[in-house]
């Protein structure tokens, strides 16, 4: 809802151009509030494409910023993708402890995506057996 809210219902768009895990927080009824706006970029709405220099966090960088394109809001969607993929994984997505071939686990997800291993990504401890041959 807090990036649908700034993308599409502010008088300008506003691409957050950081969104982690540690800019959502919650109230005191659990529910998310978006927080730390200090990378933020006002996109007029007749403006569907961006110049700006690279912000963000690595590892919730989309490929648009690593590559030097223009941006649109879709870049606050792929990090909020990278969220997903990390409650659904039970894991960072950048994780220093691991071996060389999973440390950057978006590479490490899109290759077992490749393999058609998607239960792979999900963390043990979220489904058991049963679920997960369902």
């Amino acid at each position: 809802k807090g990036l649908v809210y700034l993308h599409n219902k502010c008088r300008e768009s506003i691409i957050h151009c950081d969104f982690k895990p540690e800019i959502i927080l919650l109230d005191a009824d659990f529910s998310p509030k978006l927080a730390d706006y200090g990378l933020a970029k006002l996109v007029g709405r007749d403006f569907s494409l961006v110049l700006t220099t690279t912000r963000g966090t690595r590892g919730y960088l989309a490929p648009e910023w690593i590559s030097s394109l223009l941006i649109t809001t879709k870049v606050d969607v792929y990090s909020f993708g990278m969220n997903l993929l990390e409650i659904i994984s039970g894991r960072r997505n950048m994780d220093q402890s691991m071996h060389e071939s999973r440390k950057y686990f978006p590479e490490w997800a899109a290759t077992q995506i490749h393999m058609a291993n998607m239960m792979g990504l999900v963390d043990e401890h979220v489904v058991n057996q049963e679920d997960m041959e369902e």
